[in-house]
This record gives structure tokens, sequence and C-alpha cells, in this order.
């Protein structure tokens, strides 16, 4: 897929790279975990016949760099960095899709930058505060010393079992794309020791939301976390959840099912 443009945006304590595609309305997607602007790479021939489809790599990231090596980011920031790329990008309202922590992060975006949005479609957040206190996870006991010992890729490893997701699982003649090593695992160390942390601290104001917000969730997720999460989001704002195919990472596994049923939410919403 030829890139329309690709650019960086100044915000204020860092640098965002970020990947444009196509025309029309404008379709921000925001990757969970370790992704990336490539994180939707199998997504977008479809999607960018219909919409000027926006990528981004979250401050911190490989190709994002902060001004401060110690920073923290937030949720927040997060939120205002969507934003100001919205913002570079104009054309009014924009169609958000955010998976995992993107889906989080598009919440915040959702209440406290309405003006940038038409609608949001978040696909399994790991909203942990809206589960009771006993049914919320805690990482496996060894992934910070996976982390530490054998490095992102064996944390990275755990991680998705805790996700449940299961990359055998997916749609005939499926081919994951080829990643650059070296970024997947600066973007992987980012999200374990800087990022993931956040996730518990934040919880949305579900009552602020002035933006339709449509909560979806992996058909074959059902006694993960994250798909429990999105159930008790959805119930919280009177919305029925939209299963799509695959599980946490369903876009990766189920690239073109995937796609059919985002295409069918966006028009249909």
């Amino acid at each position: 897929m030829i890139i329309t443009a690709e650019a960086m945006l100044p915000v204020p304590g860092a640098s965002l790279y970020y990947q444009v595609r196509g025309s029309g309305q404008v379709l921000l997607l925001m990757s969970g975990g370790h992704g990336d602007a490539n994180s939707f790479d199998a997504l977008l021939p479809a999607l960018a016949e219909r919409f000027t489809v926006v990528t981004y790599d979250r401050r911190g990231y490989a190709r994002s760099p902060m001004a401060s090596p110690t920073m923290v980011p937030t949720v927040a920031t997060h939120g205002d960095d969507a934003a100001a790329i919205l913002g570079a990008i104009g054309g009014g309202p924009s169609l958000v899709f955010g998976t995992s922590t993107g889906a989080v992060i598009g919440l915040d975006l959702a209440v406290r930058h309405p003006a940038a949005i038409d609608r949001l479609i978040a696909h399994e957040p790991p909203l942990v505060q809206l589960l009771p206190e006993t049914d919320r996870p805690a990482l496996p006991g060894d992934l910070i010393g996976q982390l530490r010992e054998r490095g992102p890729d064996a944390a990275m490893a755990s991680f998705r079992a805790l996700l449940g997701v299961d990359l055998d699982d997916r749609e005939p003649g499926t081919q994951f794309p080829v990643v650059d090593p070296v970024r997947a695992r600066s973007n992987a160390l980012f999200f374990f020791t800087r990022e993931a942390p956040m996730l518990d601290q934040f919880t949305p104001d579900l009552s602020a939301l002035q933006v339709p917000v449509f909560p979806a969730a992996g058909v074959s997720s059902s006694n993960t976390f994250p798909h429990r999460c999105a159930v008790l989001l959805a119930e919280r704002l009177g919305e029925p959840v939209t299963t799509f195919p695959g599980g946490h990472a369903g876009f990766t596994t189920h690239p073109t099912a995937f796609t059919r049923q985002l295409l069918a939410l966006l028009r249909d919403g």
C-alpha cells in the first residue's frame, strides 16, 4: 500500500510519527500494546478506498521520540496527542477505531476532545477498573523477570497468553507482516516498562461522553478480561457489543473478515 504522506508532528514533550493513506472522511486507527503505525497494514487497502486513514506511533515508541527519556506518559497525554494529530490532518470530526490500549486512549479522546470525533469504536479496551476487584488480572508473576532476563519477546509471549491471543487461529492464507525486529523490541520494552502501568490508573468519565461509542469484542476471546471489559463498558453505555472476527488481535489474524465488519459498523453506526 502506497503511503500518501508520512510526517512528524511536534507536540509538547515529543514528536509524533504518522502516516496518511486514501481519501474521504478521516479514520484514525489506534493500536494497542506495542503496536504502532504499521499494525493495521493488512486492513488499509480496503479502508483507504473509502477513508483518509491515519495511523501513528504513540510517543515513546521507536519513531516518536520524547524530549525527556524519563517521561512516563499518561492516558491523557496520549489523548492529547491523538487530538493534535487529528487537528493537523483537519477535515472535521473523525471516525476513530481503537483496539486494546488504543481503545482506552480513544475513550479519553472522546471525553476530553469531543469536537474531534464523529464516533468511536472501542475494541476490547482493558479497562480493569470496570471489573470487580476479585476479577482484576495481574500480570504473570515472571513477566518482568522475563523482560529483564530474556527480553521483550519472551515477555510479549506471556502477555499474549494473558490476553488469549492465538496466532494459529487465523484466516486461511493469512501471512503476518514482516516487522522490523529492532523497532518491535523497542516498542515492547517501552510498553512494558512505561506504558502498561497507566492502564491501572485510568477510569474514563463515561457520564461526560458526548459522542457515540460502540463497544466491540472478539468472537473467540470471550474468556479473557479485555472481552469482559468491553461487555461491561457496553452495559454502562446501554449499547450492544459488536463482535469482530478472531480474538484480541483479530485485525492481525483475520484481516479480511475484520475489515468487512469494521466497514459495516462505520457505515451503519
